[in-house]
């Protein structure tokens, strides 16, 4: 018995407002993209026939099998340079990064200070006061009253969502291992495979796929159809039902996600920083020359809501305890950036400021582009319960792919298992991508207000240059 999770929730979307004409570049091509998700495929026999036929046994139409040795490890997930962190965090690692994520595991984000010599030299403990009367923020430094940690000068972008890469055509072939103290697997939502080896589940009279503790398994996907393919721990379904709180029991709420990115045969990725040989990564270099015709960045964003976050953070102003949303296992919550020393530290402009609170997530939620360049946002929902909504300040795009007609829309709700693309040009300057508040808890659409209303928001940031 086979089946195909078709992922309907891919888009790419246009933009109306920015002029985007470049030599080699082909606006057209690359804001309708070529993206197309797969539809339903009815049911009963044929149906089921059909199923069976999208699923070959190898590499279709110039494809090739593409191997990924993918390990689950338990992490400390640290979300920001307040030193907030997720002790029982669990993540994907492809095996030749897992010594690096292990070193990474509970050490302060800072790339700040990379360029400086001597980083763990330096003081970042606070000793000025604010006074609480002041109108400007030279007045009051609010970032240095803060009792932020000092990064140790470990690379911790490495603690990232895996996100690995194939073209239509291709067999995806995962060798996981479970390194783990209970079972747990990889479960695709939205590429066709055998339900019998590759489901990542334990479901009725089918094969059990998860994977006890130390053990392996190889999970077989066609790349059927191009898009943003979450994937997740299907091992451990129970969430307010478990005998353990979900921070122990669920391991989608522990972080265990990923997502495969699937482009038309010809496409190419390289890493953004060196040009090289790209296996995975929430960044990446996309080239096309056949259809976009142009080459652009891709972002890969998850929104989740990650439990057994410690310490314990609370709304400003209150003892009210305050949920935490990422992006990309990272967040900077309102707890930790607002608080009495520094009244005026909810404004937007001290708020969502790197000079106040620093760089978001210690840095490594900070996209870096060139001005002018193609991007796409590849969006994903993460979250157990909760939606959440992209926004991307400054920028617009097409509700509805392919329709010039279309409203044209700065945000855009996700949840679990849900994805969205959006194709722009960045503008001069620094934009910031933010998870914006549901409507029903915002007085004016998620926009920033005075304290304790937009506790949920949560920053990453787009720097140009």
């Amino acid at each position: 018995m086979t089946e195909n999770h078709p992922d309907e929730s891919n888009r790419t979307v246009d933009s109306e407002e920015q002029s985007f004409e470049q030599p080699h570049t082909s606006r057209r091509n690359f804001m309708i993209g070529a993206g197309t998700a797969a539809g339903m495929m009815g049911s009963g026999y044929a149906a089921r026939e059909r199923l069976r036929e999208a699923i070959p046994d190898e590499p279709a139409n110039g494809g090739k099998v593409r191997h990924f040795d993918v390990h689950a490890v338990e992490i400390d997930i640290v979300y920001n340079a307040f030193g907030v962190h997720q002790p029982n965090g669990a993540m994907y690692v492809l095996k030749e990064k897992k010594d690096e994520v292990r070193k990474a595991s509970g050490e302060i984000p800072g790339r700040a200070f990379d360029d400086i010599e001597d980083t763990h030299d330096i003081d970042h403990s606070i000793h000025q006061d604010c006074d609480g009367d002041h109108d400007h923020e030279d007045d009051c430094d609010c970032h240095e009253k803060r009792d932020r940690e000092k990064p140790s000068g470990v690379d911790t972008s490495v603690i990232q969502p895996l996100v690995i890469r194939a073209n239509v055509g291709d067999v995806i072939e995962i060798e996981f291992h479970n390194d783990l103290d209970r079972r747990a697997s990889i479960h695709q939502t939205a590429l066709p495979y055998d339900l019998q080896d590759s489901d990542g589940m334990s479901v009725g009279f089918n094969e059990d796929t998860t994977v006890a503790p130390g053990e392996s398994i190889t999970y077989r996907w066609f790349a059927s159809n191009t898009g943003t393919h979450f994937f997740y721990d299907g091992a451990n379904q129970a969430y307010d039902s478990a005998d353990e709180p979900p921070q122990k029991a669920n391991l989608l709420s522990r972080s265990l996600f990923g997502a495969a990115v699937v482009y038309e045969q010809g496409v190419t990725w390289t890493d953004p920083k060196t040009g090289g040989e790209l296996n995975s990564g929430v960044r990446a270099d996309i080239h096309d020359p056949e259809v976009l015709e142009t080459s652009y960045r891709e972002f890969v964003t998850f929104y989740h809501t990650p439990e057994g976050i410690e310490p314990d953070i609370d709304f400003p102003d209150g003892d009210t305890p305050q949920t935490t949303h990422a992006i990309n296992y990272r967040s900077d919550q309102t707890g930790v950036r607002v608080n009495d020393e520094c009244p005026d530290c909810d404004l937007e402009e001290f708020f969502y400021s790197s000079w106040t609170n620093g760089d978001p997530g210690g840095g490594d939620n900070v996209y870096e582009t060139y001005k002018g360049d193609p991007i796409k946002f590849s969006v994903v929902g993460a979250s157990v319960e909760d939606n959440h909504v992209h926004h991307l300040h400054q920028h617009r795009w097409k509700e509805i792919p392919q329709r010039t007609d279309a409203d044209t829309i700065d945000s855009q709700t996700v949840g679990l298992g849900a994805t969205s693309s959006a194709r722009t040009r960045l503008r001069p300057g620094i934009t910031t991508i933010r998870r914006r508040p549901p409507r029903r808890n915002a007085p004016t659409a998620g926009t920033p207000t005075r304290r304790g209303r937009s506790s949920s928001t949560t920053t990453s940031r787009v720097s140009t240059r």
